[in-house]
Protein backbone atom coordinates (compact mmCIF):
# COMPACT_ATOMS: atom_id res chain seq x y z
CA UNK A 1 0.00 0.00 0.00
CA UNK A 2 2.81 2.38 0.88
CA UNK A 3 4.48 1.74 -2.48
CA UNK A 4 1.21 2.55 -4.20
CA UNK A 5 0.97 5.95 -2.51
CA UNK A 6 4.63 6.72 -3.28
CA UNK A 7 4.10 5.79 -6.91
CA UNK A 8 0.91 7.86 -7.07
CA UNK A 9 2.76 10.85 -5.63
CA UNK A 10 5.54 10.51 -8.20
CA UNK A 11 3.04 10.26 -11.06
CA UNK A 12 1.16 13.29 -9.77
CA UNK A 13 4.39 15.29 -9.45
CA UNK A 14 5.42 14.36 -12.99
CA UNK A 15 1.97 15.30 -14.32
CA UNK A 16 2.11 18.68 -12.57
CA UNK A 17 5.59 19.29 -13.99
CA UNK A 18 4.40 18.49 -17.51
CA UNK A 19 1.38 20.75 -17.10
CA UNK A 20 3.56 23.60 -15.81
CA UNK A 21 6.01 23.23 -18.70
CA UNK A 22 3.15 23.17 -21.21
CA UNK A 23 1.52 26.18 -19.56
CA UNK A 24 4.72 28.24 -19.58
CA UNK A 25 5.36 27.31 -23.21
CA UNK A 26 1.78 28.20 -24.20
CA UNK A 27 2.06 31.65 -22.64
CA UNK A 28 5.45 32.20 -24.25
CA UNK A 29 6.34 35.29 -22.22
CA UNK A 30 6.74 33.12 -19.10
CA UNK A 31 9.32 30.89 -20.75
CA UNK A 32 12.98 31.61 -20.02
CA UNK A 33 15.21 31.67 -23.12
CA UNK A 34 16.95 28.30 -23.42
CA UNK A 35 14.55 26.60 -21.02
CA UNK A 36 12.42 23.59 -21.93
CA UNK A 37 9.22 25.71 -22.22
CA UNK A 38 11.12 28.19 -24.36
CA UNK A 39 12.40 25.41 -26.56
CA UNK A 40 8.93 23.91 -26.97
CA UNK A 41 7.43 27.20 -28.12
CA UNK A 42 3.87 28.49 -27.87
CA UNK A 43 2.34 26.27 -30.53
CA UNK A 44 3.63 22.99 -29.09
CA UNK A 45 2.91 24.14 -25.54
CA UNK A 46 -0.68 24.97 -26.39
CA UNK A 47 -1.15 21.69 -28.24
CA UNK A 48 0.24 19.80 -25.23
CA UNK A 49 -2.08 21.68 -22.89
CA UNK A 50 -5.06 20.82 -25.07
CA UNK A 51 -4.04 17.14 -25.09
CA UNK A 52 -3.73 17.15 -21.29
CA UNK A 53 -7.10 18.89 -20.94
CA UNK A 54 -8.72 16.35 -23.25
CA UNK A 55 -7.43 13.54 -21.01
CA UNK A 56 -7.89 15.11 -17.57
CA UNK A 57 -10.03 18.22 -17.88
CA UNK A 58 -10.12 20.47 -14.81
CA UNK A 59 -11.29 24.06 -14.16
CA UNK A 60 -7.61 25.03 -13.97
CA UNK A 61 -6.75 23.52 -17.34
CA UNK A 62 -9.78 25.12 -19.01
CA UNK A 63 -8.97 28.52 -17.48
CA UNK A 64 -5.31 28.22 -18.48
CA UNK A 65 -6.29 27.36 -22.05
CA UNK A 66 -8.58 30.39 -22.20
CA UNK A 67 -5.90 32.71 -20.78
CA UNK A 68 -3.25 31.38 -23.16
CA UNK A 69 -5.58 31.85 -26.14
CA UNK A 70 -6.36 35.42 -25.08
CA UNK A 71 -2.67 36.23 -24.80
CA UNK A 72 -2.23 34.91 -28.35
CA UNK A 73 -5.32 36.87 -29.54
CA UNK A 74 -6.74 33.51 -30.66
CA UNK A 75 -10.41 34.41 -30.19
CA UNK A 76 -11.77 31.11 -31.54
CA UNK A 77 -9.84 28.98 -29.03
CA UNK A 78 -10.52 31.48 -26.24
CA UNK A 79 -14.26 31.43 -26.96
CA UNK A 80 -14.35 27.63 -26.92
CA UNK A 81 -12.41 27.39 -23.64
CA UNK A 82 -14.47 30.09 -21.91
CA UNK A 83 -17.72 28.40 -22.96
CA UNK A 84 -16.63 25.30 -21.02
CA UNK A 85 -16.06 27.22 -17.76
CA UNK A 86 -18.63 27.19 -14.99
CA UNK A 87 -20.56 30.45 -14.51
CA UNK A 88 -18.80 32.82 -12.14
CA UNK A 89 -16.47 35.80 -11.80
CA UNK A 90 -13.57 34.02 -13.53
CA UNK A 91 -15.66 33.25 -16.60
CA UNK A 92 -17.09 36.79 -16.66
CA UNK A 93 -13.62 38.36 -16.47
CA UNK A 94 -12.25 36.17 -19.27
CA UNK A 95 -15.39 36.85 -21.30
CA UNK A 96 -14.81 40.58 -20.86
CA UNK A 97 -11.26 40.27 -22.16
CA UNK A 98 -12.57 38.32 -25.14
CA UNK A 99 -15.17 41.01 -25.83
CA UNK A 100 -12.41 43.64 -25.88
CA UNK A 101 -10.54 41.57 -28.47
CA UNK A 102 -13.77 41.41 -30.45
CA UNK A 103 -14.03 45.22 -30.23
CA UNK A 104 -17.32 44.98 -28.31
CA UNK A 105 -16.81 47.47 -25.47
CA UNK A 106 -20.43 47.42 -24.17
CA UNK A 107 -20.31 43.62 -23.82
CA UNK A 108 -16.89 43.86 -22.19
CA UNK A 109 -18.15 46.43 -19.68
CA UNK A 110 -21.19 44.27 -18.86
CA UNK A 111 -18.91 41.28 -18.26
CA UNK A 112 -16.48 43.30 -16.13
CA UNK A 113 -19.45 44.49 -14.07
CA UNK A 114 -20.72 40.93 -13.65
CA UNK A 115 -17.24 39.92 -12.47
CA UNK A 116 -17.06 42.84 -10.02
CA UNK A 117 -13.82 43.89 -11.73
CA UNK A 118 -13.42 47.38 -10.30
CA UNK A 119 -10.05 47.98 -11.97
CA UNK A 120 -11.66 47.81 -15.41
CA UNK A 121 -14.93 49.54 -14.51
CA UNK A 122 -13.44 52.58 -12.72
CA UNK A 123 -11.76 54.00 -15.87
CA UNK A 124 -15.15 54.02 -17.63
CA UNK A 125 -16.76 55.72 -14.62
CA UNK A 126 -13.98 58.33 -14.58
CA UNK A 127 -14.30 58.92 -18.33
CA UNK A 128 -18.03 59.56 -17.98
CA UNK A 129 -17.43 61.96 -15.10
CA UNK A 130 -14.78 63.90 -17.04
CA UNK A 131 -17.23 64.22 -19.91
CA UNK A 132 -19.69 65.81 -17.49
CA UNK A 133 -22.14 62.90 -17.60
CA UNK A 134 -22.29 62.50 -13.83
CA UNK A 135 -25.70 60.76 -13.92
CA UNK A 136 -24.29 57.97 -16.11
CA UNK A 137 -21.13 57.75 -13.99
CA UNK A 138 -23.20 57.44 -10.81
CA UNK A 139 -25.48 54.81 -12.37
CA UNK A 140 -22.50 52.71 -13.49
CA UNK A 141 -20.75 52.97 -10.13
CA UNK A 142 -23.98 52.02 -8.36
CA UNK A 143 -24.14 48.85 -10.48
CA UNK A 144 -20.57 48.03 -9.46
CA UNK A 145 -21.37 48.66 -5.78
CA UNK A 146 -24.39 46.34 -6.00
CA UNK A 147 -22.31 43.59 -7.63
CA UNK A 148 -19.49 43.88 -5.09
CA UNK A 149 -22.00 43.83 -2.25
CA UNK A 150 -23.24 40.47 -3.51
CA UNK A 151 -19.67 39.16 -3.75
CA UNK A 152 -17.82 39.68 -0.44
CA UNK A 153 -14.49 38.36 -1.77
CA UNK A 154 -13.25 41.84 -2.72
CA UNK A 155 -13.91 44.10 0.30
CA UNK A 156 -11.26 46.68 -0.70
CA UNK A 157 -12.86 47.15 -4.12
CA UNK A 158 -16.26 47.49 -2.46
CA UNK A 159 -14.96 50.28 -0.22
CA UNK A 160 -13.27 52.02 -3.16
CA UNK A 161 -16.51 51.85 -5.19
CA UNK A 162 -18.46 53.38 -2.31
CA UNK A 163 -15.90 56.18 -1.89
CA UNK A 164 -16.04 56.90 -5.61
CA UNK A 165 -19.84 56.94 -5.42
CA UNK A 166 -19.65 59.51 -2.64
CA UNK A 167 -17.25 61.64 -4.68
CA UNK A 168 -19.52 61.49 -7.72
CA UNK A 169 -22.58 62.54 -5.73
CA UNK A 170 -20.56 65.38 -4.19
CA UNK A 171 -19.48 66.52 -7.67
CA UNK A 172 -23.12 66.38 -8.80
CA UNK A 173 -24.10 68.56 -5.84
CA UNK A 174 -21.54 71.16 -6.86
CA UNK A 175 -22.61 71.03 -10.51
CA UNK A 176 -26.35 71.54 -9.96
CA UNK A 177 -27.59 73.61 -7.03
CA UNK A 178 -31.20 72.48 -7.60
CA UNK A 179 -30.30 68.95 -6.40
CA UNK A 180 -27.55 70.03 -4.03
CA UNK A 181 -29.07 68.83 -0.77
CA UNK A 182 -30.21 65.44 -2.06
CA UNK A 183 -26.88 64.76 -3.78
CA UNK A 184 -24.97 65.72 -0.65
CA UNK A 185 -27.08 63.34 1.43
CA UNK A 186 -26.43 60.60 -1.11
CA UNK A 187 -22.69 61.35 -0.95
CA UNK A 188 -22.73 61.20 2.83
CA UNK A 189 -24.69 57.93 2.80
CA UNK A 190 -22.13 56.32 0.47
CA UNK A 191 -19.23 57.57 2.59
CA UNK A 192 -20.85 56.32 5.81
CA UNK A 193 -21.36 52.84 4.29
CA UNK A 194 -17.68 52.78 3.36
CA UNK A 195 -16.63 53.92 6.83
CA UNK A 196 -18.49 51.01 8.41
CA UNK A 197 -16.06 48.74 6.55
CA UNK A 198 -12.91 50.88 6.63
CA UNK A 199 -13.01 53.51 9.37
CA UNK A 200 -9.37 54.68 9.10
CA UNK A 201 -9.18 56.08 5.56
CA UNK A 202 -8.12 59.74 5.31
CA UNK A 203 -9.74 60.34 1.91
CA UNK A 204 -12.98 58.85 3.19
CA UNK A 205 -12.98 60.97 6.35
CA UNK A 206 -12.30 64.13 4.34
CA UNK A 207 -15.23 63.27 2.08
CA UNK A 208 -17.49 62.82 5.11
CA UNK A 209 -16.27 66.14 6.52
CA UNK A 210 -16.87 67.97 3.25
CA UNK A 211 -20.40 66.64 2.85
CA UNK A 212 -21.31 67.43 6.46
CA UNK A 213 -19.81 70.91 6.24
CA UNK A 214 -21.80 71.90 3.14
CA UNK A 215 -24.95 70.41 4.68
CA UNK A 216 -24.44 72.74 7.65
CA UNK A 217 -23.25 70.14 10.16
CA UNK A 218 -20.14 72.00 11.32
CA UNK A 219 -19.70 69.85 14.43
CA UNK A 220 -19.84 66.62 12.42
CA UNK A 221 -17.44 68.06 9.84
CA UNK A 222 -14.94 69.09 12.52
CA UNK A 223 -15.07 65.60 14.04
CA UNK A 224 -14.36 63.94 10.67
CA UNK A 225 -11.55 66.37 9.80
CA UNK A 226 -10.00 65.98 13.25
CA UNK A 227 -9.98 62.19 12.89
CA UNK A 228 -8.37 62.53 9.48
CA UNK A 229 -5.77 64.89 10.96
CA UNK A 230 -4.94 62.39 13.71
CA UNK A 231 -4.44 59.66 11.11
CA UNK A 232 -2.11 61.80 8.99
CA UNK A 233 -1.14 65.20 10.45
CA UNK A 234 0.92 66.02 7.35
CA UNK A 235 -1.94 65.65 4.86
CA UNK A 236 -2.42 69.12 3.35
CA UNK A 237 -5.94 68.24 2.19
CA UNK A 238 -7.16 68.25 5.78
CA UNK A 239 -5.26 71.42 6.70
CA UNK A 240 -7.00 73.33 3.92
CA UNK A 241 -10.50 72.49 5.18
CA UNK A 242 -12.33 75.47 6.73
CA UNK A 243 -13.70 73.60 9.73
CA UNK A 244 -10.37 72.22 10.97
CA UNK A 245 -9.64 73.56 14.47
CA UNK A 246 -6.64 75.90 14.45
Amino acid sequence: MRRFFVLAAIVAALLLAVVQVASDAAFGSLAEPGSLPGWLGRTIGLALLERIDASVSTPWSRTTLAQAALVRHDTARARAAIARLAPGAQRDELGARLALLDGDEPRALAAFLAAGDANNVFPVVDRLARRGDLAAAIALDEQLVAQLQRDPTHPANYVDALIKLGQLHYAAARADRTVRASELRSALAAYERARDLQPIDVTLLIGIGDARYVLGDRTGAEAAYAQAMRLDPRDDRTRRRPAVPR
